[in-house]
């Protein structure tokens, strides 16, 4: 009986890990957050295919086939791709009928530690700006919106330990 008991609590300890490693939030400590005493986030829930956005409005998800070659994320309100290749500063690729283009490498430095990212970055035809902060070992670590139009930027940072897109292979 002790054996049923310890064998459960192990699969019970496999299911959670695997449905927090289907999950991302993405945190943006604004004015607003002051007022309301909480972040504004993006939630991906990639086992059960939705992304809850800032407005709290439910999209449904859909990541890249595997065999794609393309790591990607596409939402009603966001799109992230990256080749399975990898990557390098003035590379550019078309994924739904947008432009990314990797900008540059960047040292991110945070909470004292040093994140090698790759600047990666897409602009809409409704005027929105895109900078995606990737790493080769952590993933998506953050992204910012930013309106073409009066200048604002929004800037979403990476809650758990690693981002979705980690070795997209």
């Amino acid at each position: 009986m002790k054996r049923l008991f310890n064998l459960l609590g192990h699969i019970g300890l496999v299911i959670t890990l695997k449905s927090v490693a289907g999950e991302y939030h993405y945190d943006n400590y604004s004015l607003d957050s002051e007022k309301w005493k909480l972040p504004i986030s993006f939630y991906f829930n990639f086992d059960e295919s939705y992304m809850l956005d800032p407005t709290n409005e439910y999209s449904s998800i859909k990541v890249c086939e595997k065999k794609s070659e393309y790591f990607c994320v596409k939402a009603r309100q966001f799109l992230f791709a990256l080749p399975h290749k990898g990557a390098n500063p003035g590379d550019g690729w078309e994924i739904e009928s947008k432009y990314f283009t990797v900008k540059s490498k960047v040292d991110l430095q945070v909470f004292g530690s040093n994140y090698a990212t790759y600047l990666i970055e897409m602009t809409t035809e409704e005027g929105l700006k895109l900078q995606y902060f990737y790493s080769k070992e952590k993933g998506l670590l953050a992204f910012s919106l930013s309106s073409l139009e009066d200048d604002s930027t929004e800037m979403f940072w990476l809650r758990e330990g690693k981002g979705m897109g980690i070795n997209p292979k």
